[in-house]
């Protein structure tokens, strides 16, 4: 994820590669030559009737972009919404772990490494990896090549975690109601995983996608033909703008559609297991005061 002060206009107006404006150049630069050839080479007059017709289009075409921006906006919020939650639950579930197993202090550093596991295993999923990040090195090499070898990672963690806490139960180091109450939190950590892979495995329908792309082929292609501008380098011109502004509309909507990965707009997953892991580490680093 990008940080900036967004009171700094200017530097953003420049901005290159995190714009992702190479990329948006190399869709607008054929049709800027196809603009160039119609008003340089065949046409002196826009035909009759196509000026209103590429309004019509454009219109309809602004809609649909809306529509296309909106729905990417409003995965990446609440892929940021669900990570949010995630650190939170995390913090949660090891400090209910620091306080009713306070006599244990290998159990406690147990989950607590299980937990910040958790974290970076879904970091992996949600990138189509299979894996638990930096933590391995915090793991004994058995438990390591156990959590790999299983087909869900993240879920087979979240098992893990519960059956620590069931094992504490049984030993009556914590009570029935104790148990349930860290239980759910597990639970609130696989809901959690859950909506990121909602998110994550559930694109916009293909059909969408495929008729706003076609319907900015179509319009920027007709473009040329609606512009009265009398001048061929002015229409020019004005194909550029606008198709520039089309297509990074549409390119921002890709960009963000999948908040989960490496991209950089996406959102900066490490850092948020990087809290996990130093907040969670640093509560047992120091005993707790007695009550």
């Amino acid at each position: 994820m990008i940080t900036y002060d967004p009171h700094h206009f200017w530097s953003h107006i420049f901005a290159g590669r995190e714009s992702r404006i190479e990329r948006i150049l190399s869709r607008v630069f054929p049709l800027t030559l196809w603009a160039f050839f119609i008003e340089f080479f065949a046409l002196d007059e826009p035909f009759v009737g196509t000026t209103s017709l590429v309004s019509m289009i454009g219109a309809a075409l602004g809609f649909l972009l809306v529509f296309r921006i909106n729905a990417s906006n409003e995965r990446y919020w609440e892929g940021r919404k669900l990570w949010g939650a995630m650190i939170n639950t995390c913090r949660n579930l090891v400090r209910s772990v620091h306080i009713h197993l306070v006599d244990d202090r290998r159990k406690q550093e147990e989950i607590t490494v299980w937990v910040i596991v958790f974290a970076y295993a879904t970091i992996e999923v949600l990138r189509g990896r299979k894996g638990i990040g930096p933590m391995a090195r915090r793991l004994p090499s058995e438990e390591v090549e156990w959590v790999l070898s299983t087909d869900h990672v993240p879920y087979a963690v979240a098992t893990r975690i519960t059956g620590l806490l069931r094992q504490a139960k049984d030993e009556g180091q914590i009570t029935d109601i104790v148990y349930l109450t860290m239980d759910n939190l597990v639970k609130e950590l696989i809901d959690i995983l859950g909506g990121c892979e909602r998110i994550h495995f559930t694109p916009l329908p293909f059909s969408y996608m495929v008729h706003l792309r076609r319907a900015l082929i179509v319009y920027s292609i007709a473009l040329p033909f609606g512009i009265t501008s009398p001048h061929w380098y002015t229409s020019v011109a004005e194909c550029l703008l606008v198709n520039f502004i089309f297509f990074g509309v549409e390119e921002i909507g890709v960009e963000i559609e999948d908040p989960f990965g490496e991209d950089p707009n996406d959102l900066p997953l490490e850092r948020f297991c990087e809290t996990i892991e130093r907040n969670l580490m640093a509560l047992g680093a120091q005993p707790l005061p007695n009550s």
